[in-house]
């Protein structure tokens, strides 16, 4: 086979692989919101939201196996993003994020912040540590956001 026939295959799966990684850190960061982010990821394990996204990325050519990995690595870094957040930032997170829904924080951190749907905001393969500091961390939020009652 020739040079030119290999160039005619179409890019190199690591090439197609990190365009889809790219597209869709592109479509997470339409929010300034980590949480949203977050909540976003897990909303995608509903399976009418899971289809509509991937039919987004499967009309482009891209495989299930792919975009679940993509998928992944970024809801790891996503959720490393606002494990990495001080208290207050987190806070301010989850005020920019009510915010953006048009709901009240208090609303947004029982809805997103207790289980079940905390759960939901962990990516499959966190360490035990990650686990522990985001429930620690959430236990120290939830009594802040309820005492503000906004």
């Amino acid at each position: 086979m020739s040079e030119g026939d290999a160039s005619n295959r179409g890019p190199q799966p690591e090439l197609r692989a990190e365009k889809l990684a790219v597209a869709i850190h592109a479509v997470l960061l339409g929010s300034p919101s980590i949480l949203d982010r977050l909540v976003y990821l897990a909303s995608l394990q509903s399976p009418v939201m899971h289809s509509d996204f991937y039919q987004q990325f499967t009309a482009l050519g891209y495989s299930g196996t792919g975009i679940n990995k993509a998928l992944l690595r970024e809801h790891r870094t996503i959720f490393a993003d606002w494990l990495s957040l001080s208290l207050e930032q987190k806070l301010a997170d989850l005020e920019e994020c009510a915010s953006l829904w048009g709901m009240r924080t208090v609303d947004v951190a029982h809805d997103w912040l207790t289980p079940p749907k905390s759960d939901m905001l962990i990516p499959l393969g966190a360490l035990a540590p990650e686990v522990e500091l985001f429930h620690s961390d959430l236990q120290l939020l939830l009594p802040i956001v309820l005492a503000q009652k906004t």
